[in-house]
C-alpha cells in the first residue's frame, strides 16, 4: 500500500474534467528517494482521506500553472517515474 507520510502531494484540475465527474491531476513527490507519481485524470477522492496504515493524505489545490511548473521542475531535477498500482 501506498504510504503517504513520506510523500508531498498537489493536485490540479483535470482537462478532462466534466460537469458529471470532477477529475483531477495529481503528482505525489518523494524528495528522500528522488521519486515522483503522477496520476492523470483521476478521481478527485484521491487528494485526501487515509491510506492503509491510517496516515492521514492531504494533497494541495495548486493552480494549472503552478502544478505543470512542479512537473517540469520534478523532471529536471532527476526524479525517477513510479508506477502506481492499485
Amino acid at each position: 500500500m501506498f504510504l503517504a507520510k513520506d510523500w508531498e502531494m498537489f493536485y490540479t484540475d483535470s482537462h478532462k474534467s466534466s460537469m458529471e465527474e470532477y477529475l483531477v491531476d495529481q503528482i505525489s513527490i518523494n524528495k528522500v528517494n528522488k521519486r515522483y507519481i503522477l496520476d492523470i485524470d483521476a478521481n478527485d477522492l484521491v487528494t485526501d482521506g487515509y491510506d492503509g496504515e491510517m496516515n492521514e493524505v492531504n494533497s494541495m489545490y495548486v493552480s494549472r500553472f503552478i502544478f505543470d511548473i512542479i512537473v517540469q521542475g520534478i523532471k529536471e531535477r532527476g526524479f525517477k517515474e513510479a508506477k502506481y498500482v492499485r
